[in-house]
C-alpha cells in the first residue's frame, strides 16, 4: 500500500504511533455533538521520545489500513467501563459509564493488531480492554467488590491525579523486570475498575500493595503491556523508561 507519510517518516527514522481515542456526547466542547477527546499529553510524550502521533477515529473500514500503517499502537484510558457481556459476565451492577462504540472499535482494532506483534501499550482502561481480549475479566467496581483494597481513585484525597500516589509491587521475573527494572515504582492511580483474572499466556508484571493488578504482559509478544496507571504523565524515571523503551521498539518496524 502506498503511503507518502510512512516513506518520508521511514526516511526520517521514525516511528507512526497510532493513539486511541475517547468519545464525548456532553455539551462541555460545542453544542454539537459527539466529539473525540484527547489529553495533549498522550500525544507529546510520543512526540518527546521520537514517535509521530497519528490519532485514530472509530472508523472500522479502515483497521486494515491503521494496523499495516502503524508501527506502534497505544490504547488510550477513558471515562468509560466495558459491558460485562465482553467478559462472559452477565448484568452491569458497578459500572458507570458505558460506551459500546469505543469498545467495538478498539477491541477490532486491537484483535488484528495483536497479531502482527508490533509493539504496544494498553493504559488504564486499554490495560483492561488487554485483559479481556486476551480472556482475563474484570473488577467491576474496586470499592464495592473489595472493601479492604486502597482507594484507586486518588483525588478523593484531593490530590491531583498526575501525583504519584501508591507503591506497585514488580514481579522479579516478567519481562516489565527485565526492561523497567525491579521497583518498588510509586504510580498515579485514577481507576475504579482493574483486571480480576488473565487468559492464557498473560502474566501479572505488578500489583498494588493490596493486591490489585497494575500491570500486565502477552508472554508470547515481544512488546505488549497493559499498565493500569498513566505514565503520559511522566511522573517517574519508570514512565519515561516505559516511553523510550516503547519507541525503541516501534522504532526497530520502520
Amino acid at each position: 500500500m502506498f503511503n507518502p507519510a510512512k516513506i518520508y517518516c521511514k526516511d526520517m527514522k521514525k516511528p507512526i504511533i497510532g493513539i486511541t481515542l475517547d468519545w464525548e456526547e456532553a455539551k462541555t466542547y460545542s453544542i454539537h455533538q459527539p466529539w473525540y477527546a484527547l489529553r495533549d499529553n498522550y500525544v507529546s510524550v510520543i512526540t518527546q521520545f521520537g514517535g509521530v502521533p497519528i490519532l485514530l477515529p472509530y472508523d472500522s473500514s479502515n483497521i486494515d489500513c491503521y494496523v499495516e500503517m502503524l508501527d506502534g499502537l497505544v490504547i488510550t484510558g477513558g471515562d468509560y467501563d466495558i459491558e460485562t457481556s465482553a467478559y462472559g459476565q452477565h448484568g452491569n451492577e458497578g459500572l458507570r459509564i458505558t460506551k459500546q462504540n469505543r469498545y467495538l472499535f478498539e477491541r477490532a482494532l486491537l484483535d488484528k493488531f495483536l497479531q502482527t506483534k508490533k509493539p504496544m501499550l494498553g493504559i488504564c482502561a486499554g490495560e483492561q480492554l488487554l485483559a479481556i481480549a486476551t480472556g482475563g475479566t474484570l473488577v467491576r467496581d474496586i470499592p464495592t467488590e473489595i472493601p479492604t483494597a486502597i482507594d484507586h481513585e486518588q483525588w478523593n484525597s484531593q490530590i491531583s491525579h498526575h501525583l504519584p500516589y501508591h507503591d506497585i509491587l514488580i514481579e522479579k521475573d516478567s519481562k516489565f523486570a527485565a526492561l523497567f527494572g525491579t521497583g518498588p515504582f510509586k504510580v498515579n492511580s485514577t481507576h475504579h475498575q482493574a483486571v480480576k483474572t488473565v487468559g492464557p499466556g498473560v502474566i501479572v508484571s505488578a500489583r498494588a500493595q493490596d493486591g490489585i493488578i497494575e500491570a500486565i504482559e502477552l508472554s508470547d509478544h515481544p512488546f505488549a503491556f497493559g499498565l493500569e496507571w498513566h505514565p503520559e504523565f511522566m511522573t517517574s524515571e519508570v514512565d519515561k523508561m516505559i516511553f523510550r523503551k516503547f519507541i525503541e521498539q516501534a522504532s526497530e518496524r520502520v
